[in-house]
């Protein structure tokens, strides 16, 4: 990361013409890089870090290909040539360093990117950032887990990590509750700094979100009948949890399937039917 860092890149603003939410006359702003060229070679870097890989150059569009969203594949495919200016975005040298490190997990094969997260150069705000975690999803699903808890908490994230989950015997969940996400990288994470990284883009900011208790994003997660994954319930929040077995008792359905996995969630403190 520090071959970035001393680059002294040069940037502008740009502004667009926009609306808002009521359909009003707006303007957006965002950073532009110049030439978006690295001086050095990926082959080298990568050598550098004990890879011997290659990814697509142009991993932006690469990475919008394959999700699933259309909201998320275009906000992937603009990032190419924009850099945001939200709260907590990132700085010039860690956008640029993206490129590289994308194309680089774009290279490994999937059975052996846990073991070679480790030795990827990243930085919390990468971490952080939605497009660059959505892109890492796109490219290893798996990862989700390896993400800082704010990306992991974002709704948009982690529905494209259910999307494309392929390992059917592994809960997605089991990264997604507080408990998984009170420690990163060996540092403790309070629960209100992942509220308030998402408050910011709320309307209702008064409220903390958190996606495993979000009805929508768990019965996605369980799938649908016949191929239902009743264990992600473990995980789930008390919320989504109470939703899905009301709407299971108001359909008719036993809740059997579900009591186990309920039974043995840690959130869910309420009596069930």
């Amino acid at each position: 990361m520090q071959a970035f860092k001393d680059i002294a890149w040069t940037t502008a603003l740009c502004t667009e013409d926009a609306k808002d939410a009521d359909g009003n006359p707006c303007k957006t702003a965002h950073l532009v890089i110049s030439d978006w060229k690295i001086p050095f070679d990926f082959d080298e870097w990568a050598a550098q870090l004990g890879f011997d890989t290659k990814g697509p150059m142009g991993i932006y569009q690469y990475c919008s290909s394959r999700l699933s969203r259309p909201y998320c594949k275009q906000a992937v495919a603009e990032a190419a040539t924009r850099l945001e200016l939200d709260p907590g975005y990132l700085q010039p040298y860690e956008k640029m360093a993206s490129f590289y490190v994308l194309r680089l997990l774009a290279g490994i094969h999937y059975k052996k990117v846990w073991q070679a997260w480790t030795r990827i150069p990243m930085t919390d705000n990468m971490l952080k950032d939605e497009i660059f975690c959505l892109c890492v999803v796109a490219l290893h699903p798996e990862l989700y887990g390896k993400l800082h808890p704010v990306g992991r908490n974002n709704r948009r994230v982690c529905l494209e990590a259910i999307a494309l989950w392929r390992l059917p015997k592994f809960s997605v969940m089991q990264f997604a509750h507080p408990r998984a996400m009170s420690t990163f990288r060996k540092e403790q994470v309070h629960p209100n700094s992942i509220g308030l990284e998402l408050q910011y883009h709320k309307q209702n900011s008064d409220t903390h979100y958190w996606v495993f208790d979000d009805p929508s994003v768990v019965n996605r997660v369980i799938g649908k009948s016949g191929a239902r994954r009743w264990f992600e319930l473990q995980f789930a929040g008390p919320t989504a949890v109470k939703h899905l077995i009301d709407e299971r008792l108001k359909h008719g359905n036993s809740i059997d399937p579900v009591r186990p996995f309920a039974e043995k969630n840690q959130y869910v403190t309420y009596t069930l039917p």
